[in-house]
């Protein structure tokens, strides 16, 4: 399922960044958007993570017209140039009986802007 997530985390944009630091960010974004997918977010158990930065995001994107808020309706397509990355790995979570349902794959993306927008999880899918 894929699927367009409001997960952020605030960080400027710049080339003088750590990538290693811009990887971690990209991870511990993708790791909330796919715990926010789980009935329980907080049993979510991950394993065997990678990040691969995968160069300059797709300059046209579908972006809402304030740049920010998911609650927004109204979109547009512009360029807005930035960087991507694709996280991938196993999720666990607890299920509606509170058992867990066992390692599931989950892949996700990572995009950041260079107009200042926090680095967010833009496309998620986990394994069912």
């Amino acid at each position: 399922m894929g699927v367009l997530a409001a997960v952020m985390v605030s960080g400027a944009c710049g080339s003088s960044e750590d990538p290693a630091k811009l990887a971690e960010q990209a991870q511990q974004v993708c790791r909330q958007a796919v715990a926010d997918e789980m009935r329980d977010p907080e049993s979510v158990r991950f394993r065997g993570i990678g990040v691969e930065f995968m160069g300059e995001a797709t300059p046209s994107d579908l972006t809402y017209i304030d740049g920010y808020g998911a609650d927004r309706r109204t979109t547009e397509m512009k360029d807005v140039p930035g960087r991507y990355w694709k996280v991938h790995g196993e999720v666990n979570a607890k299920n509606g009986f509170g058992a867990y349902n066992g390692f599931k794959s989950f892949k996700c993306e990572a995009k950041l802007y260079e107009n200042g927008r926090p680095m967010s999880a833009t496309y998620v899918n986990v394994g069912r």
